[in-house]
């Protein structure tokens, strides 16, 4: 015998079963979201409920969903399928053969023989017939029907609905531009500091929450205005200016007067030579807060968000808190003098973008 049934045709019938148990629960969750899809369709008549028909459709795919979560939590248990199948005329065969699973008499042997027997005489799976309410299913198109219907009704917020509408549209349009023009800025200009990234990513966030508030076509032109014009501020950063205010404040001090002049000349030689001359003072002298003062002046002639202001304001942090040895503020001031390459090399045509 097997473990789990007596008979293998009775896993057919718990088949049908369960078929007919996601059917029936199908046909009720349809029917019920239809009525909440025809409720959602009557209140937008009287309060703003953008894309309504589309919500209907979700509405009714989710009764869907629901109806195939009760078919798995309502799997039909083992007893309920022996006493189903007892039900079809085998008058008590089968749960009596499943008692007596264990018994090696020769009565239980004859009796499963008799339940084998019974069960082959007879189409069991298709002799079942499951209670299914089939105006459930009727009900449920009726009233999703209804709702598309009053759905087309202008109603009194019509015109407010289909600005919001408008409004959304064009969120998501202006959201889908805007991440398409920060990912050009990241390929065509790698010089972009994480600052500046940051900043742009922050501000497509704010463009999303303003469009989310504005509940009129003027607040969210608004929105899109500001988020524009900050853009433009972003963009308009020179590397040249920083690299011109950095230089001045290095000229300034006779600690860093020959770094500002190799960085005048752009040259290569002088750089490294003046950065090892740096860092020996550094070491023997302890200028390392007369050096912080310097990029600090530099720092105030530097416009906030500028493409150098972040990476110099962390370099004079550094060089003030004294953690840093000379060694790595001179790695650092050697990675600042890269980045001003980059920047001062890709400057034009980041103005241009």
């Amino acid at each position: 015998m097997d473990i789990r049934f007596p008979h293998k045709k009775l896993y057919s019938l718990k088949r049908k079963m369960h078929f007919c148990i996601w059917l029936k629960a199908l046909f009720f969750f349809l029917a019920a979201s239809g009525a909440l899809a025809l409720l959602v369709s009557v209140f937008s008549l009287f309060i703003v409920i953008p894309f309504v028909r589309i919500k209907l459709i979700y509405i009714i795919a989710a009764g869907a969903a629901l109806s195939l979560i009760a078919a798995v939590i309502l799997t039909p248990r083992k007893r309920q399928v022996l006493i189903t199948a007892d039900s079809l005329g085998l008058n008590e065969r089968v749960i009596t053969a499943w008692y007596l699973k264990d018994d090696t008499s020769p009565v239980a042997e004859l009796q499963r023989r008799d339940m084998e027997m019974a069960v082959d005489a007879i189409d069991i799976k298709r002799k079942y017939k499951a209670d299914i309410r089939y105006q459930l299913l009727i009900t449920a198109l009726v009233l999703f029907c209804l709702a598309c219907a009053v759905s087309f009704f202008p109603g009194r917020v019509g015109r407010q609905t289909r600005i919001r509408e408008s409004l959304i549209t064009e969120m998501k349009k202006q959201e889908k531009n805007i991440e398409e023009k920060l990912n050009e800025q990241k390929e065509e200009h790698p010089e972009l500091t994480d600052e500046q990234l940051k900043k742009l990513e922050d501000a497509l966030e704010r463009l999303k929450d303003e469009f989310k508030k504005a509940r009129t076509e003027e607040d969210a032109l608004k929105a899109l205005a500001q988020m524009e014009n900050y853009m433009k501020e972003l963009q308009s950063g020179d590397p040249l200016n920083d690299l011109k205010a950095l230089i001045d404040a290095l000229s300034g001090s006779p600690l860093t007067s020959e770094l500002a002049q190799a960085l005048s000349e752009d040259d290569k030689n002088l750089l490294e030579q003046a950065l090892s001359e740096l860092m020996s003072d550094i070491e023997q002298e302890g200028n390392k807060q007369e050096l912080a003062e310097i990029l600090e002046q530099a720092l105030e002639n530097m416009p906030d968000g500028s493409m150098l202001s972040e990476s110099v304001k962390e370099l004079a942090m550094s060089a003030e808190s004294g953690d840093s040895d000379a060694s790595e503020i001179a790695e650092d001031i050697s990675e600042l003098i890269e980045n001003i390459s980059e920047a001062t090399g890709g400057s034009q045509s980041f103005m241009q973008a």
